[in-house]
């Protein structure tokens, strides 16, 4: 790599363009089994601290007064913030973690305590404080995490998680429009995605369904499911109009027409089988920004609700298996469309 190249990628990196340098630029990361033994040890010792603190203070004066605790808690995440500006090394950054993750606990149990409120606001408002606050791209990943699954358990928990897709669409279609906090919405990106895996295919028709059992709920629970599909179908339109404008496709042309159609018949299939359609959005989102993690995240999502659909016993396995079937004969047929209007084109322009 020549010099040009070099100060190149180092300008990226300063702007947070790209994640990391590569090694012939002078930064030579530990192999990877060297940082699962720094983060294991920074965690030992994190947890060995906090016993330390507690056997010193004592258990029963800290449960006994709140203030105690709220103090704790806060100087615990104070160190914390500390750690993650003035120490560098997997070492500091995992005990700092920890130490701000026990902050968080205790924190959270005294805010309920003083202030009355529910442990989901609590966690929704310490967490996005900590999203701007802290520096570390994994503390902002779980705290994304958490403040998603927070606000899903606080609000209403099938409205929200289309929501949070839409959330999460946007962040991924312009992480470089805003550098100097593109790693911050790199973060953020990741936490939503992980709240939507670790939640979204506990949802079930059973669930759905008992809670349209009750008289009194019915409109307000139908109108929260049609709501939530339809963000859910917004968010998917959103990503592939985004991703035709930035391949230079027109709308009105055969692609755009193609593409739109697809992504129309994908939502209208997988209104049944709930929670492909999130899959399919991660995975589009991945492709297009060549985020192999974020691909993977995709794939795997899909496969958890596929799976998890295919073993519900709300309906027989027959027309579990047609769904699917329908909807992988919408992707390839809608595939090898894509390819061959994409070849013409190719052929056209070579011309």
């Amino acid at each position: 790599m020549n010099k040009q190249n070099e100060q190149l990628l180092t300008r990226l990196f300063n702007l947070n363009l790209i994640q990391e340098l590569p090694p012939s630029t002078g930064r030579s990361e530990p192999p990877w089994y060297l940082k699962a033994l720094l983060a294991f040890t920074g965690w030992l010792a994190a947890l060995f601290l906090l016993l330390s603190v507690v056997l010193g203070i004592g258990l029963e004066v800290i449960l006994s007064n709140t203030v105690i605790i709220l103090l704790i808690g806060m100087a615990f995440m104070g160190g914390a913030l500390i750690m993650f500006f003035t120490i560098t090394g997997d070492f500091f950054e995992h005990l700092a973690l920890v130490l701000s993750l026990a902050g968080q606990v205790l924190t959270i149990f005294a805010l309920v305590d003083i202030f009355e409120i529910s442990p989901w606001s609590a966690t929704v408002l310490l967490e996005i404080a900590l999203i701007i606050i802290m520096p570390d791209f994994i503390h902002c990943v779980l705290s994304t995490l958490f403040a998603a699954i927070a606000m899903i358990f606080l609000l209403q928990y099938i409205f929200l998680c289309s929501i949070i897709l839409f959330m999460a669409a946007w962040v991924w279609l312009n992480e470089f429009k805003f550098p100097k906090i593109s790693k911050k919405m790199r973060a953020a990106g990741y936490g939503l995605i992980l709240a939507l895996i670790s939640l979204k295919f506990f949802i079930s028709i059973p669930q759905l369904l008992e809670l349209l059992s009750y008289a009194d709920n019915i409109i307000y629970s139908v109108s929260l499911y049609w709501s939530a599909e339809f963000i859910t179908l917004a968010a998917a339109l959103y990503v592939v109009l985004k991703l035709l404008k930035r391949h230079c496709i027109p709308f009105h042309g055969r692609g755009g027409i193609l593409a739109i159609a697809v992504t129309l018949l994908l939502c209208a299939v997988s209104l049944k089988a709930l929670g492909i359609s999130y899959g399919i959005v991660i995975i589009l989102l991945g492709f297009s920004a060549s985020n192999r993690v974020l691909l993977g995240m995709g794939i795997i999502s899909l496969l958890i609700y596929m799976s998890y659909y295919y073993y519900l016993l709300d309906t027989t396995l027959l027309v579990k298996a047609q769904i699917l079937f329908i909807t992988g004969i919408i992707l390839l047929t809608g595939r090898w469309i894509m390819g061959c209007i994409l070849s013409g084109r190719e052929e056209i322009i070579d011309v």
